[in-house]
């Protein structure tokens, strides 16, 4: 399984569609937010692969999640923008919160 995780497109769909082109063995994608709504391309484009994303601190308005866990491949994954754990200060806050909620991975 190959997976891709990406944040913070901003609008630039191009840049996502030519990391998913660079790497067309990917099974699963992760949008960890920061225009959110950015997948819609991607999900027009590659209708076969699975998409989670949760919103960032720059999407106002998202029905998107804060958060998310999913597991995937025996493992647990909890992801999520990281600003709601302040993790431009360090990653203590992120991996608490994933352990707190059983994950294996963050």
């Amino acid at each position: 399984m190959k997976i891709l995780v990406i944040s913070d497109t901003h609008k630039n769909t191009e840049n996502l569609l030519k990391a998913m082109e660079q790497n067309p063995n990917i099974d699963t994608i992760f949008h960890l937010g920061d225009h959110d709504f950015d997948l819609d391309e991607a999900k027009k484009q590659y209708p076969d692969k699975t998409y989670y994303t949760v919103c960032g601190n720059n999407d106002f308005g998202s029905p998107s999640p804060l958060f998310g866990i999913v597991r995937i491949a025996g493992k647990t994954v909890y992801y999520t923008h990281g600003h709601k754990l302040s993790v431009h200060n360090g990653i203590e806050k992120l991996i608490s919160e994933a352990k707190k909620n059983g994950a294996d991975i963050a």
